[in-house]
């Protein structure tokens, strides 16, 4: 009888999985019409607030990109093109540089990395900026090259940097510059142009090797040099997106719109990221509603959900293999992110003392060391 329940507990469980018949090392099927009952908890252990000091130096409006670094965050407000410096406890420290035409500010910017004690700023026109963490330009990088404009890039080693265009027009996509040789040395992937509009971002790294995503593909590809491989890709069955199948003019970026809003095109994806035990992607379907992804590497299952069984939303802006940095805007107020009873008393005292006109708030959710997506989804049944 023993033995027969034992049985019966391990068909339960992996008859729960989400995997794919035809699954292969690089495919991640997820049934993505099947949303489950996650709770923060089953993915997060705790919970830090990091409320960041309000004044007049340091307002932020349009939150873009942020790295934490020895300690510290640095802060891309794409609004107003600044870089901020705050410590790790969100106090203030400085703005690192500033847009202006004086002999250390940088012209607009779209992009930022950090590589050992320097900063470098990327400007459209087409001008990396480096300084070093203390706001001091070293040195100016001019990108004398097909492309237009630059909108994104990322180090692939000491000497090598890539940069993504979001404009192509009969230009490649991608180029990679040389520091050694002080030049872009090449050009590689073009798509079509139309499709790049809603990419808040194309790039995000992990162990060492930077990853190439876009909003319209399913295809994560891993970059080495000007080599370009599919590393693995989201498999959501008849739920693949049909981008391939619709007419998209050039000159008509209303017309993917009304496909996304309408469904005709069921989803985009708005981040990607990975960590030992996942992999995640962000859906936006039907130009308002956001999914979330988490994949568990070592049981090919999956979860996906809009806002936790807390009834509370997520909105991720870093990974780390520990934890994920989120971060409160106007349309997830810290009230609609966290309940003041997950967090210990000094978190309890910053949430009640957050005001209304007060700069965002970081949410740090720390990873449960053995969460498994399998268990979760089969507690479910």
């Amino acid at each position: 009888m023993k033995k027969t329940i034992i049985l019966f507990q391990l068909f339960i469980l992996f008859s729960c999985t989400h995997k794919n018949p035809n699954h292969n090392d690089s495919s991640l099927y997820v049934d993505i019409k099947n949303q489950h009952e996650v709770s923060l908890f089953d993915l997060f252990s705790h919970i830090e607030i990091i409320p960041l000091e309000t004044s007049d130096h340091s307002l932020l409006k349009n939150v873009d990109k942020i790295l934490f670094y020895e300690n510290n965050y640095y802060i891309l407000d794409i609004e107003q093109h600044i870089l901020l410096h705050f410590d790790i406890e969100g106090k203030f420290i400085s703005q690192i540089a500033k847009a202006g035409d004086g002999p250390e500010d940088y012209i607009n910017l779209n992009d930022f990395f950090i590589e050992g004690q320097n900063i470098y700023i990327l400007s459209p026109m087409g001008i990396v900026y480096k300084y070093d963490l203390n706001g001091h330009l070293l040195d100016k990088i001019y990108l004398e090259g097909k492309s237009i404009s630059y909108h994104k890039f990322a180090p692939l080693n000491e000497d090598k940097i890539l940069f993504w265009s979001s404009v192509g027009y009969d230009t490649e996509q991608l180029s990679l510059f040389s520091r050694k040789e002080n030049k872009i040395i090449s050009y590689f992937y073009k798509d079509h142009d139309i499709l790049n509009n809603l990419a808040k971002d194309v790039f995000y790294s992990w162990n060492n090797m930077v990853y190439f995503y876009k909003p319209f593909h399913n295809e994560i590809r891993s970059i080495k040099d000007d080599n370009l491989t599919v590393n693995y890709q989201w498999d959501f069955k008849e739920n693949n997106t049909g981008v391939k199948n619709i007419d998209l003019p050039e000159n008509n970026p209303d017309h993917l719109l009304n496909a996304l809003q309408s469904l005709e095109i069921p989803y985009f994806f708005n981040m990607q990221a990975q960590t030992n035990h996942y992999y995640y992607a962000q859906l936006i379907s039907g130009l308002k509603n956001t999914s979330h992804i988490f994949y568990d590497k070592q049981t090919d299952s999956s979860v996906i959900f809009r806002k936790f069984k807390e009834d509370l939303h997520f909105n991720p802006v870093y990974w780390h293999e520990d934890y994920v940095i989120g971060i409160t805007n106007p349309f997830y107020s810290i009230d609609k992110m966290i309940s003041p009873d997950m967090i210990d008393d000094i978190g309890k005292s910053r949430f009640f003392n957050l005001k209304e006109d007060d700069n965002p708030c970081l949410i740090k959710y720390h990873f449960k060391k053995t969460a498994s997506l399998l268990l979760i989804i089969c507690n479910r049944l």
